[in-house]
């Protein structure tokens, strides 16, 4: 068999102006070809720039790990998850809220049931519940909102819901807001420079404009939540964190600001072979400083960040052992 098939190796070599040994080294070393398909976001949010910054990494190590990582626009969330059910996504972005519907088979989840191959590879950045309050509005601390014109947000948004779940703990019901509003997210700013609420509320990673925009236009500032509150809301609810948006990211912001939200998490399935979550994952961490440098919502994420997905759902293992191997796991 190796006579027969080495005229043809000789002739390859001859077309290529390779030697022999060079063409079998070639064909041993060289990685398997795939591709992967993120799917992330609107291309005019966050998810997508994001999840773009984490297929540059990946693409920039294509010839040594066989790797192409697509960046799919997307609905958000729930797309994303149902996407990586049917196996039309590889990887997906999505918010912490809807990982814990998705495992548990809850909500939007109820008909497929548990999502019991979800596994994640990192966590990109939070999105911190973002408390906005006028300087002259009388309102230092979040007990100061009780019976206050607050915009409690659209019913189904991640802002009503995060809203909601911090009067709650706070032991407030709706009857102590009755004036309480619901606003879409791009009418808080006019209503709240014009007097019509005292407290608009958002979801979303730092830094952006609409912030900084509130605060010069309304004279307005950053409510902090004090940790007593932040530590009840994220025991009872796994899909929250403790975070604090970072000082200086916006001027008249000298100090961090305590709060909590939810993370913006890189999954994927069982079906991604462990080679490829451990190219993935291991390119971001080795090259991090590349890859802060790509979007300023990541720019403030450490190492140890990227593992803090369990126990809302398992690390891949793939992932999992690259993490293990730097030390980067938290438990």
């Amino acid at each position: 068999m190796l006579r027969r098939l080495l005229p043809i190796v000789l002739l390859a070599g001859v077309l290529t102006g390779a030697c022999v040994p060079e063409l079998w080294a070639q064909s041993l070393t060289a990685p398997q070809q795939r591709t992967l398909v993120m799917g992330t976001g609107g291309v005019t949010g966050f998810y997508y720039p994001v999840g773009g910054a984490v297929c540059r990494v990946a693409n920039a190590l294509r010839q040594r790990t066989g790797l192409r990582c697509l960046v799919e626009s997307t609905a958000g969330s729930l797309q994303n998850l149902n996407g990586l059910r049917t196996g039309d996504l590889d990887m997906a972005v999505v918010q912490s809220g809807w990982v814990a519907q998705a495992v548990k088979g809850a909500g939007a989840f109820a008909v497929e049931g548990p999502g019991r191959d979800l596994r994640a590879l990192m966590v990109l950045h939070g999105e911190p519940l973002t408390l906005l309050v006028r300087k002259d509005g009388g309102i230092s601390s979040v007990a100061d909102l009780k019976r206050r014109k607050v915009n409690l947000g659209a019913k189904g948004t991640a802002q009503r819901q995060l809203t909601e779940a911090l009067f709650d703990a706070m032991g407030w019901t709706p009857a102590d807001f009755p004036q309480a509003v619901d606003y879409e997210s791009d009418e808080q700013i006019e209503a709240l420079c014009s007097g019509k609420i005292d407290m608009a509320a958002y979801v979303i990673a730092h830094p952006i404009s609409v912030i900084q925009e509130a605060l010069s236009r309304c004279n307005a500032k950053l409510l902090e939540i004090d940790a007593k509150t932040v530590a009840k809301l994220v025991a009872d609810n796994p899909y929250l964190s403790s975070m604090s948006i970072p000082a200086g990211l916006y001027d008249s912001q000298p100090k961090p600001v305590p709060t909590f939200g939810m993370k913006a998490m890189l999954l994927t399935s069982t079906r991604l072979p462990s080679e490829a979550a451990e190219a993935i994952v291991s390119g971001v961490i080795d090259n991090f400083d590349r890859f802060q440098n790509l979007h300023p919502a990541i720019a403030h994420i450490s190492r140890e960040d990227l593992s803090a997905s369990e126990p809302l759902v398992p690390l891949h293992e793939g992932a999992k052992k690259v993490y293990r191997d730097r030390r980067l796991l938290k438990r």
